[in-house]
């Protein structure tokens, strides 16, 4: 049985009883909910997911982003780096070439094409899918000018997202599909890429010096991030469904999500904006999952019962709420770092019961917020409270079927002829 919550006068009180009374009925009001309403309120699981952002589209024929020659300090040249970003494949495109002893692929994200060999017009990196579905990277190097490539093993599925990332650390290159290692190609020799080309950046296309247009994606694109460092394959496997508009070593990232106009926005000060060339079409995007935490529990409160104590608080508004985690300490401060109260089910109500305590004993609790996508809040305020033997006890039912019944109970009516005038209350 839980406690008579929250207004309770213990039975051993007298006047002290009706301080405590009126404290924590301020309390909850303050809290912005009555004794009643806490009772009756939960958020539990929604469902709901928020709603992706917008990507563009590519018509496969001629339309991309470009960058421009993106050079200088802050520009969007590397010497290690990763690439990656989310695509969908709708057709087919036009086959950009990167050179002799290149790649021949769709583009999906580049600076540089096939131009002449040994100069500041070399390919600094280039990302794309060949013909039969499957990653490729390229480079060329700052002393010959040659080709260093690398194909991956698994394949796309047309018509369905993909995220694709390539990394090169100065002689080794990495595919990830999926947030999964693909393919690993260690070259003969370090070989440093040609980080001071002058040939444009682009999304959807591969451009040289002058910026004119070499091959065409069909598909959508999204989340496009360039770094002038190697990110580890955890460093992906965590972060390649989730947005990141900033980040050490971050020189580009395109989220796509301006929805209309012809400027690709840039999440990285100082660093070079897109513009849409040839009309490619805004569309919705990839749908990201979410990685903000909902608001700690505000109002906790707790009351002491016979062995038991029960917590209560105002309940979340977000709408993708999961329910709530409840964790307990023999002293100050809480841990959440353990498993919760609760287990791996979180509460769905505003209200939980701890039982099988020990009259006499202070408990410590606070509580968190969960939402569908795994995300929890920061603690709320610590509450504390000592079970007493003396504090009674109350029913608390699930609003589903249980009740409790007196049967005919005449005793509760004059021989079943009706009450003309009663009184009835409750807590």
């Amino acid at each position: 049985m839980a406690p008579k919550y929250p207004f309770r006068v213990p039975e051993h009180s007298t006047t002290s009883g009706s301080a405590r009374l009126r404290r924590i009925t301020r309390t909850l009001l303050a809290g912005a909910g009555v004794a009643i309403g806490l009772l009756l309120q939960s958020s539990g699981p929604s469902g709901q997911t928020a709603p992706a952002g917008t990507a563009v589209k590519f018509d496969g024929i001629n339309d991309f982003v470009t960058f421009g020659p993106a050079t200088g300090p802050n520009g969007l040249n590397a010497t290690n780096f990763t690439l990656e970003l989310w695509f969908r494949q709708d057709g087919a495109g036009v086959f950009a070439s990167t050179g002799v002893g290149g790649v021949e692929a769709y583009p999906l994200v580049a600076k540089g094409r096939n131009e002449t060999d040994g100069g500041n017009f070399d390919t600094n990196y280039f990302l794309g899918l060949d013909s039969a579905g499957r990653l490729v990277a390229d480079f060329e190097d700052m002393a010959t000018g040659k080709n260093h490539s690398i194909t991956g093993v698994g394949t796309v599925t047309p018509g369905s997202w993909h995220h694709a990332a390539a990394t090169y650390d100065g002689q080794t290159w990495k595919l990830y599909l999926d947030g999964n290692l693909d393919a690993e190609l260690t070259l003969p020799a370090p070989f440093q890429p040609r980080s001071d080309s002058i040939q444009h950046a682009s999304i959807g296309a591969a451009l040289n010096s002058t910026g004119v247009r070499n091959g065409a994606f069909n598909g959508v694109i999204d989340e496009v991030r360039i770094w002038n460092v190697v990110r580890t394959a955890a460093e992906i496997a965590q972060n390649h469904t989730l947005t990141i508009t900033s980040g050490v070593g971050l020189i580009g990232r395109w989220g796509l999500d301006e929805g209309s106009g012809t400027v690709a926005g840039n999440s990285v000060p100082e660093r070079p904006s897109g513009t849409l060339t040839n009309k490619p079409v805004w569309v919705g995007g990839f749908p990201f999952a979410d990685a903000t935490p909902p608001e700690p529990p505000q109002g906790v409160v707790a009351d002491e019962g016979n062995g038991l104590l029960t917590l209560a608080w105002t309940p979340n508004t977000e709408t993708d709420l999961a329910g709530y985690n409840i964790y307990r300490s023999a002293f100050a401060p809480v841990a959440t770092t353990g498993t919760p109260l609760n287990g791996d089910t979180p509460v769905t109500s505003p209200i939980f019961t701890d039982r099988f305590l020990t009259n006499g004993s202070s408990y410590f609790y606070v509580v968190t917020a969960v939402d569908t996508s795994f995300n929890e809040s920061s603690p709320s305020i610590e509450v504390s409270a000592t079970p007493d033997f003396f504090s009674g006890a109350g029913m608390q039912f699930d609003g589903a079927g249980q009740y409790v019944t007196f049967g005919e109970a005449a005793g509760l009516g004059p021989g079943g002829l009706g009450v003309e005038t009663f009184t009835i209350e409750a807590w």
